[in-house]
């Protein structure tokens, strides 16, 4: 091995939180997130200039009790990225959960939501993704040699995960 020395140490290494000191034990909510990117035969009904940033509604559940319940207690919401005419990207998500939230949950509900709100029945999934993003944590004891970067330090934006 070798050493390398300095007066800082900025540690980036996400939420592993291996060389920052914290004052509790990292006990996080989650953003889970489902999202696919579809081919949609014949197009979608969105347009190529815009995006679907949070849609919260909740109408296309209808009366599906379980799913309602699902939603009172973790409630989603729908980004929407169209690519071109017939590929587009949609990813439903939790804001934060603790525990976290069921990604196969939140598949479930994303095809609810492509049938009932967007009038998406037939759709290709070319690829898709499941995410659990640690939301939360206190902040580094300070002072110390070690400065956290990002996701070490509790540095998570708490609407987007980012």
């Amino acid at each position: 091995g070798s050493e390398i020395e300095g007066l800082v140490v900025v540690d980036a290494t996400g939420f592993r939180r291996r060389f920052v000191e914290h004052d509790a034990a990292f006990d996080p909510g989650f953003q889970v997130t489902y999202g696919a990117l579809l081919r949609v035969p014949g197009g979608h009904p969105f347009a190529l200039d815009e995006l679907v940033l949070m849609d919260y509604r909740d109408g296309y559940i209808g009366d599906d009790a379980a799913m309602r319940a699902a939603n009172e207690r973790f409630p989603t919401f729908m980004y929407v990225m169209p690519i071109s005419e017939d590929e587009i990207f949609f990813e439903e998500t939790v804001l934060v959960s603790r525990p976290g939230g069921d990604s196969r949950d939140l598949e479930a509900r994303l095809k609810k939501r492509l049938r009932e709100s967007y009038g998406i029945e037939s759709f290709e999934v070319l690829e898709s993704e499941r995410a659990a993003i640690p939301m939360g944590g206190m902040d580094p004891v300070i002072p110390q040699r070690t400065v956290g970067c990002g996701s070490t330090a509790s540095c998570v934006h708490p609407a987007s995960g980012y």
